[in-house]
Formats: structure tokens, C-alpha cells, sequence
């Protein structure tokens, strides 16, 4: 907020009809786009892009429309002044912590009919992994592969806070090896193996078009031990419970008129025999 709020008091002519919540607003959707556009960037870059791509301006532009008729350079405006905002910030808050159900509704609205997902998903590297397949530069140094050539795949992420939201997946390919790389794993094309990224991933793909949230998937674990610790407890009060059995053994009594078999002295007993 406070780098925002610098943003807005060196460069006051961008406010215009807007309000602050609307400005700040689109602060964060630019904040939340951050991995698009780095993308748009080399590997080694750390500064953001100096333009935003087509499809992204037309995505706010719809957006803001509905507030006022903005100039078609304004966005051009605000991105210039705001980028490095943007991209510092991005790097010591969480992205995630700054998605919420009123951006969820944006992206639903303006952004995925432009082909962007609220929670686009790509490759955690920018470069191949494969030592063998590195490149000698001018100097001589050894430099890994560029990946290119991405391919997008509308898919719906289920996540623990917001249900199934619309994604796009991406993967791309090192030219020089054909490994694709995917947002969770890569292949390698002439060895067909698959191999899954060290660590924990934060989202688990289930097939081509469908991702579970890591968090999601854990909160499903613990859901189904708490429930089988129930069942499992359930079934002991009820094989161990003198008082139920008891019972039990004074209705097949009254309704057969006989004696029932006599409980097992291991203190399970046999119910089924007695029905």
C-alpha cells in the first residue's frame, strides 16, 4: 500500500475520475499478473517489461470501462509509473494473499474471455535442467537453454478458498533437447519419462485439464483420517460395550424366546450369529 501510495502522490494526474479504491484496485490486478508478464522478460532479467502486452490491456480496459471511458494511453501511463511498484512489492508479498473473491470475479468477467486464467500456471524454471544439454556462450561460460515455444491449456484448479476457478496452464520446450516442461513436471521427448520437480508442489495435476490445490488435497487427507478415526472408534464402543451387548442379547432373548450364544471371552462378540 505504501509504494502505491508514493506511486499516486508523484504522479497525481493518473487519478483523474477514478477513485482510490478503484486505483488501487488495479494495482493489485497488475500485482496478481506479475508471473504473466515476467514471462514477457529474458531469464535473466529481474526489471519488469516496459509495455503490457495487447491482450492484458484489453483485459483492464474492459474493466475500467465500467467507471469511466478511459484514454487509450492511460493504461500505457499508469504501467510506466507504477511497474517498478508493481514488481518490488510483488517480491516480499505472497501473490496469493492478494487474490480474493471480488479479483476472482474480475478474472471470471474480463479476463478469461482474453485467454487469461485467474491463476495462470507455468513452468518454475525459465531454463533447462538438463546439464548436458547446456550451451557455451561468447565467453566460453556454459549457460543453460532459454525455454520457448509456450503452449497454453484452459484448465479449472480446485483450490481450498475458492472452489474450481478457471486456469491456463502453460508448458514450454528447450529447443535444443525437446524436454517440455510443464507448471509440475517436464518430458523429455525421445525418452518419454516423466519426472516430477523436487519439493512439495502447491498445486497436484490430476489430469489434462484439471489441478487440485496442494492445500486442498491436504485438507481432504485430514478430513478422511478424522472420519475413519470415528468409524474405527465407533466400532470398538460398540464391540466392547457390555451395556449394548447386554442389551442386545435381552431383546434376541424376548423375541426368539432361547438362550442366545454366550459372548467370546476375548470381549468381541458375536452380534451377526445373534441376529
Amino acid at each position: 500500500m505504501a509504494s502505491f501510495l508514493s506511486c499516486l502522490h508523484r504522479h497525481p494526474e493518473l487519478g483523474g475520475h477514478l477513485s482510490l479504491d478503484v486505483l488501487f484496485l488495479l494495482f493489485r490486478l497488475l500485482q496478481c499478473l506479475k508471473q504473466r508478464l515476467s514471462w514477457l522478460c529474458p531469464p535473466s532479467h529481474t526489471t519488469p517489461p516496459s509495455s503490457l502486452p495487447k491482450d492484458v490491456k484489453h483485459f483492464l480496459h474492459r474493466w475500467l470501462c465500467q467507471y469511466l471511458d478511459p484514454s487509450e494511453d492511460f493504461l500505457d501511463k499508469f504501467w510506466v509509473a507504477y511497474r517498478d511498484s508493481v514488481w518490488m512489492s510483488t517480491d516480499i508479498l505472497d501473490i496469493e494473499s492478494l487474490r480474493s473473491a471480488e479479483v476472482l470475479n474480475i478474472f471470471q468477467t474480463y479476463a478469461v474471455p482474453e485467454g487469461i486464467g485467474f491463476h495462470d500456471l507455468y513452468p518454475p524454471f525459465r531454463t533447462c535442467l538438463d546439464a548436458e544439454c547446456a550451451k557455451a556462450d561468447s565467453t566460453g561460460v556454459s549457460a543453460a537453454h532459454t525455454l520457448t515455444r509456450l503452449t497454453p491449456t484452459k484448465c479449472v484448479l480446485f483450490t481450498r478458498e475458492f472452489g474450481p476457478v478457471p486456469v491456463v496452464s502453460y508448458s514450454a520446450q528447450c529447443r535444443s533437447c525437446y524436454t517440455r516442461y510443464y507448471p509440475t513436471y517436464y518430458i523429455h521427448e525421445h525418452r518419454g519419462m516423466r519426472t516430477h520437480y523436487a519439493g512439495i508442489p502447491t498445486t497436484i495435476h490430476v489430469n489434462q485439464h484439471s489441478y487440485v490445490e496442494t492445500a486442498l488435497a491436504e485438507q481432504f487427507t485430514a478430513s478422511m483420517s478424522v472420519i475413519a478415526s470415528e468409524i474405527r472408534a465407533r466400532r470398538e464402543d460398540l464391540a466392547i460395550d457390555p451395556i449394548a451387548i447386554h442389551r442386545i442379547l435381552r431383546l434376541a432373548r424376548a423375541c426368539t424366546g432361547r438362550e442366545p450364544l454366550q459372548p467370546a471371552r476375548t470381549g468381541f462378540y458375536p452380534i451377526a450369529i445373534v441376529m
